[in-house]
């Protein structure tokens, strides 16, 4: 087994998802994710927020070795409000030669059917600055993973450059 697909039983993933994926594993490539369209259970578009503008948990191929490189996803995010992928992904930038790649694929995700869209939203917004934080803390002192950080921090929107 080479890759992991972790997906939320809330999207509506289609074959041609799964092989574009796949499609745009190159070897040094550690996540494949995708865009995610945001629906209610009647058909009406959601617009999602900028937790979204990265690789989820919710779609996303993960190749295994760097999963075993990153170690986890780091249960401290349950107490800081989620966003572990965030977090995976922000190790993997820093600590593996891995990249990650974001497809435009908006694949349909169902929302508001096992929780409060808005509020879950908020609570990753705190979440991500609570991990951006950690690495800004975690990265003092090196230049050369805290240019990594901040490019990772500028897509996610976490800072402004």
């Amino acid at each position: 087994i080479e890759f992991l697909v972790t997906g939320s039983n809330e999207v509506y993933w289609a074959e041609s998802h799964l092989q574009a994926l796949l499609d745009n594993m190159q070897p040094y490539v550690g996540v494949v994710g995708t865009s995610l369209q945001g629906e209610t259970r009647d058909g009406r578009a959601v617009g999602l927020g900028r937790s979204y503008r990265l690789p989820r948990n919710t779609c996303m191929l993960i190749r295994l070795e760097a999963f075993r490189e990153v170690g986890f996803f780091d249960a401290v995010c349950d107490g800081w409000g989620d966003m572990e992928d965030l977090h995976f992904l922000i190790s993997m930038l820093l600590f593996t030669s891995f990249e990650w790649v974001m497809l435009p694929l908006d694949v349909p995700l169902l929302v508001g059917k096992h929780h409060d869209q808005p509020e879950k939203e908020r609570r990753e917004e705190k979440a991500m600055q609570r991990i951006a934080h950690y690495f800004e803390r975690l990265t003092d002192g090196s230049s050369e993973l805290r240019a990594h950080l901040e490019q990772m921090l500028l897509i996610c929107g976490l800072v402004d450059r």
